[in-house]
């Protein structure tokens, strides 16, 4: 063999050994990390959206249950109060 035909041999091997397409790959493809971090990225971004928005969704349902909660009582104390003045 030729120093030509061990390094294409040499080249051909590590490409199927490094590439995301070969069949028989064996060694994690380091090319691809920067992809996986902008996508870790963006599903951190979409999270902190949606935990920001959970919150807000939650404060104003617990607004509201102490709002309804006092106007419950107040109109609970007038029912009371008519019911004795004319009963």
């Amino acid at each position: 063999m030729t120093e030509q035909e061990i390094i294409q041999l040499l080249k051909k091997s590590l490409q199927e050994y490094f590439s995301p397409n070969g069949e028989n790959k064996r060694f994690f493809d380091a090319t691809q990390i920067p992809r996986v971090c902008d996508n870790i990225e963006k599903l951190r971004q979409i999270m902190e959206k949606k935990t920001d928005d959970h919150e807000g969704r939650i404060r104003t349902l617990e607004k509201n249950m102490w709002r309804n909660a006092g106007i419950a009582s107040v109109l609970g104390a007038l029912g009371m109060w008519a019911l004795n003045k004319f009963f």
